[in-house]
């Protein structure tokens, strides 16, 4: 009896062994399938804040491409405006110098620098008809407008950069103290002929031959 138990136990045991074989194996699988799926969780999750990471990236990058942009419009427009600036300070600069010739008209040169008598105080001496006219030589301001025992009137004009320019003449002054005038501006008119006015520049306080600068054409 005894033995015929144990035939019939064995069958049962190894059922049994396979059943929990194969729901370990289950179990693993059932685990694996799990961790599979988290993984790939992950996985999908990570893709994912690449990709937005990627796209504010892209965000970024463009708005500093933006303002990279908006840099180089504003510094090419504060160089463009300094550029211009330099020009126009040239410009005025270039004014003020009494390089014009201060008659309009009909005007000789009856006396310039070069004679012994001239040289502490080179002067140009002009014989000028009715009409002709007698101007600034350049940009300033009047220091001053004077008689003078000689020609009637003196007017003098500060340039701004060390030069004045003084205008001798018999007509009366178009011109009052603290003005401001430019190339060209009238300062006397002349009302007959064979009329004398003269002409000085000063740098810093000394007299210069006015020849050397003028602009005289023709």
């Amino acid at each position: 009896m005894s033995d015929g138990s144990v035939k019939m136990k064995m069958p049962e045991l190894k059922s049994s062994f396979w059943m929990i074989l194969s729901g370990i194996f289950g179990i693993l699988a059932l685990g694996f399938l799990v961790g599979l799926l988290i993984v790939n969780g992950k996985l999908q999750n990570a893709k994912a804040e690449l990709a937005l990471s990627q796209q504010d990236n892209l965000v970024m990058q463009k708005q500093m491409e933006r303002e990279r942009g908006q840099y180089e419009e504003t510094l090419a427009l504060l160089s463009s405006q300094v550029a211009s600036n330099i020009v126009k300070n040239e410009a005025d600069e270039a004014k003020k110098m009494p390089t014009t010739l201060p008659v309009v008209g009909k005007a000789v040169i009856e006396e310039e620098p070069g004679n012994d008598a001239n040289q502490e105080e080179p002067v140009i001496v002009f014989q000028l008809d009715k009409n002709t006219q007698m101007v600034a030589a350049g940009a300033g301001v009047v220091e001053g407008v004077f008689t003078d025992s000689k020609y009637g009137y003196k007017v003098v004009i500060d340039h701004g950069n060390g030069y004045k320019s003084i205008y001798f003449g018999k007509g009366s002054p178009k011109v009052k103290e603290s003005a401001e005038v430019i190339p060209g501006t009238l300062i006397y008119e002349i009302t007959s002929n064979n009329s004398k006015c003269a002409f000085q520049i000063t740098l810093d306080g000394v007299f210069v031959d006015p020849m050397t600068l003028l602009q005289i054409n023709g």
